[in-house]
Protein backbone atom coordinates (compact mmCIF):
# COMPACT_ATOMS: atom_id res chain seq x y z
CA UNK A 1 0.00 0.00 0.00
CA UNK A 2 1.08 3.64 -0.80
CA UNK A 3 0.83 5.95 1.56
CA UNK A 4 1.19 9.70 1.47
CA UNK A 5 1.65 11.33 5.02
CA UNK A 6 2.35 14.86 3.63
CA UNK A 7 -0.09 17.26 3.01
CA UNK A 8 1.18 17.24 -0.70
CA UNK A 9 -0.38 15.18 -3.54
CA UNK A 10 2.64 13.21 -5.72
CA UNK A 11 2.35 12.01 -8.35
CA UNK A 12 4.26 8.41 -8.84
CA UNK A 13 5.54 6.13 -11.26
CA UNK A 14 7.40 2.69 -10.84
CA UNK A 15 8.98 0.19 -12.21
CA UNK A 16 7.88 -3.66 -11.54
CA UNK A 17 11.06 -6.38 -12.68
CA UNK A 18 12.13 -9.72 -12.49
CA UNK A 19 15.78 -10.68 -11.92
CA UNK A 20 17.30 -14.39 -12.43
CA UNK A 21 19.11 -15.67 -10.09
CA UNK A 22 22.40 -15.10 -12.35
CA UNK A 23 22.04 -11.14 -12.16
CA UNK A 24 19.77 -10.60 -15.63
CA UNK A 25 16.40 -9.04 -15.70
CA UNK A 26 14.12 -11.39 -17.38
CA UNK A 27 11.27 -9.13 -17.92
CA UNK A 28 10.42 -5.24 -16.52
CA UNK A 29 7.36 -3.68 -16.54
CA UNK A 30 6.68 0.20 -16.09
CA UNK A 31 3.71 0.62 -13.45
CA UNK A 32 1.20 3.12 -14.00
CA UNK A 33 1.12 6.59 -12.98
CA UNK A 34 -0.72 7.37 -9.69
CA UNK A 35 -1.91 10.32 -8.05
CA UNK A 36 -1.51 10.05 -4.45
CA UNK A 37 -3.41 13.24 -2.53
CA UNK A 38 -2.03 14.30 0.86
CA UNK A 39 -2.91 12.30 3.43
CA UNK A 40 -4.09 9.43 1.54
CA UNK A 41 -3.04 5.99 0.68
CA UNK A 42 -3.76 3.85 -2.65
CA UNK A 43 -3.31 0.11 -3.43
CA UNK A 44 -0.75 -1.13 -6.00
CA UNK A 45 -2.74 -2.40 -9.38
CA UNK A 46 -1.97 -6.29 -9.60
CA UNK A 47 0.37 -7.55 -12.46
CA UNK A 48 0.20 -10.79 -14.31
CA UNK A 49 4.24 -11.92 -15.29
CA UNK A 50 4.64 -13.60 -18.29
CA UNK A 51 6.87 -16.84 -16.94
CA UNK A 52 8.10 -18.99 -18.71
CA UNK A 53 8.73 -23.03 -18.06
CA UNK A 54 12.20 -22.58 -17.77
CA UNK A 55 12.51 -19.96 -15.09
CA UNK A 56 13.78 -22.53 -11.80
CA UNK A 57 15.09 -21.45 -8.74
CA UNK A 58 15.60 -18.56 -6.31
CA UNK A 59 14.20 -15.07 -8.33
CA UNK A 60 14.16 -11.20 -7.69
CA UNK A 61 11.00 -9.12 -8.06
CA UNK A 62 11.25 -5.76 -7.55
CA UNK A 63 9.15 -2.82 -7.26
CA UNK A 64 10.80 0.71 -7.47
CA UNK A 65 8.23 3.66 -6.98
CA UNK A 66 9.48 7.14 -8.09
CA UNK A 67 8.44 10.70 -7.70
CA UNK A 68 7.64 12.27 -11.17
CA UNK A 69 11.19 13.96 -10.64
CA UNK A 70 12.70 10.72 -9.99
CA UNK A 71 13.19 10.59 -6.23
CA UNK A 72 12.84 7.18 -5.06
CA UNK A 73 10.00 6.77 -2.99
CA UNK A 74 9.94 2.99 -2.12
CA UNK A 75 12.09 0.29 -3.16
CA UNK A 76 10.53 -3.11 -2.05
CA UNK A 77 12.43 -6.59 -2.95
CA UNK A 78 11.26 -9.74 -2.41
CA UNK A 79 13.15 -13.44 -3.07
CA UNK A 80 10.94 -16.15 -4.89
CA UNK A 81 11.20 -19.62 -5.58
CA UNK A 82 9.85 -21.16 -8.88
CA UNK A 83 9.58 -24.84 -9.68
CA UNK A 84 7.64 -25.99 -12.65
CA UNK A 85 4.81 -28.59 -11.33
CA UNK A 86 5.41 -30.32 -14.46
CA UNK A 87 9.07 -30.68 -14.44
CA UNK A 88 8.21 -32.47 -10.48
CA UNK A 89 5.52 -34.30 -11.50
CA UNK A 90 7.57 -35.67 -14.21
CA UNK A 91 10.31 -36.26 -11.70
CA UNK A 92 7.95 -38.25 -9.42
CA UNK A 93 6.60 -40.57 -11.70
CA UNK A 94 10.10 -41.35 -13.26
CA UNK A 95 11.23 -42.55 -9.89
CA UNK A 96 8.50 -44.43 -9.06
CA UNK A 97 8.42 -45.96 -12.57
CA UNK A 98 12.36 -46.63 -11.64
CA UNK A 99 11.48 -47.90 -8.15
CA UNK A 100 8.40 -50.39 -9.86
CA UNK A 101 11.29 -51.43 -12.26
CA UNK A 102 13.70 -52.45 -9.81
CA UNK A 103 11.00 -54.29 -7.28
CA UNK A 104 9.98 -56.00 -10.26
CA UNK A 105 13.61 -57.38 -11.12
CA UNK A 106 14.45 -58.47 -7.56
CA UNK A 107 10.95 -60.84 -7.53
Amino acid sequence: MLQNNSPIMLNTKGVLSLTSPFGKVLSSHPYDQTLILGHSTRTPKSYILDLKSSYLGPHKLKLTILTESGRTLIESEKTIFFAPIRLIIFFILALLTFALAIATVKS
